[in-house]
């Protein structure tokens, strides 16, 4: 069975969210995609919507978010 892949302006249309938020989800692994050179590319059934819930590659076990202007984590890993 082939896979379907979009570009990422097809998957931010597809989300209807900006590219660069797709980038940001990519870079962040909260969103499943192959890099082919400088190309990315999102597999259609990773931006299919089940309810409100993005299906997405999980983290390996233990695996955190690296810390961000999103999280309250310093460096040290600690809650401010």
């Amino acid at each position: 069975m082939d896979t379907e892949y979009l570009t990422v302006g097809e998957a931010a249309e597809k989300l209807r969210v900006t590219t660069e938020t797709i980038y940001r989800m990519v870079e962040r692994g909260d969103l499943a995609a192959l890099r082919i050179g400088r190309l990315i590319r999102i597999p259609a059934a990773a931006v299919e919507m089940d309810g409100n819930k993005i299906i997405h590659r999980p983290r390996p076990e233990g695996e955190q978010s690296p810390p961000g202007r999103f999280t309250n984590q310093t460096d040290e890993g600690t809650q401010t």
